[in-house]
């Protein structure tokens, strides 16, 4: 999967996250497959989730190449990268100056050497 880990997460909708639980747990899909899958229930078209798949291309979420005439949808992230850049993202916004795990594996240390344990 490709990634950019400098690059923040973007904010998602409802539909967006849907969309991307379903192609994490399927690997790729097309866009009826998807509104099968996540449309349908919600009572939506299938344009409308077509352009929830187009969101989270121009996103970088997604990527898709073309089979006969329907693209096909794949993330471009994993669930677990995804999880781990959107708290990394969090975290700064909150103001943190330093890596959140430096700051976190520091105070342990601190904390160990009270003690007398490394």
């Amino acid at each position: 999967m490709v990634d950019a880990p400098n690059r923040p997460v973007p904010e998602l909708g409802e539909l967006e996250r849907g969309i991307l639980r379903y192609l994490w747990r399927v690997g790729d899909a097309d866009v009826l497959q998807v509104h099968a899958a996540v449309g349908a229930r919600r009572g939506i078209s299938v344009n409308t989730v077509g352009s929830g798949l187009e969101r989270l291309y121009r996103k970088r979420l997604v990527s898709r190449w073309k089979v006969s005439h329907a693209y096909r949808y794949k993330p471009t992230l994993d669930r677990d990268h995804f999880a781990v850049r959107q708290l990394a993202d969090s975290v700064r916004a909150a103001g943190a100056r330093e890596p959140w795990s430096s700051r976190v594996f520091s105070r342990s240390r601190e904390r160990r050497r009270r003690v007398g344990t490394r």
